[in-house]
């Protein structure tokens, strides 16, 4: 399972809370795998994680453009991307063409991991020295 740790913490609590409910889904999803639950209940859980991952995308592209963020190009196209890769797998899933695996998951939580210690800190950082802006979203 992945953790909560403290190299995940951004220091921006909208952030960090809509973090957290991530790393929480793919938990979920990896409980379902590995107890081999119905792939009704892991299709459903995905679409729980796609729908606040989309949430959390708009806010944080939201606040990038607020705040004029250099890097909002290229981070909105990272977004873009898993909500593709996404979206692809879970059509692949409805149709039995694919299944969440353990590789699956291992990528998603290496993702999530990643992009929060990666892009998410530049623009924690970012937006730290902007603080009126980073409350205004």
């Amino acid at each position: 399972m992945a953790s909560w740790s403290a190299d995940l913490e951004l220091g921006n609590p909208t952030m960090d809370d809509d973090h957290k409910q991530l790393v929480m889904l793919v938990n979920e999803l990896q409980y379902s795998v590995d107890t081999n639950r119905r792939w009704d209940v892991i299709r459903s859980q995905l679409d729980d994680l796609m729908t606040v991952a989309d949430r959390h995308f708009c806010h944080e592209e939201r606040m990038m453009r607020q705040a004029g963020y250099p890097e909002f190009r290229r981070h909105k196209k990272i977004h873009d991307d898993l909500t593709r890769d996404l979206h692809i797998l879970s059509r692949q899933i409805a149709s039995g063409e694919g299944e969440f695996t353990h590789t699956t998951v291992e990528w998603l939580k290496g993702w999530v991991g990643s992009h929060i210690r990666g892009e998410d800190r530049q623009l924690a950082q970012f937006l730290a020295r902007r603080p009126v802006l980073s409350r205004i979203a």
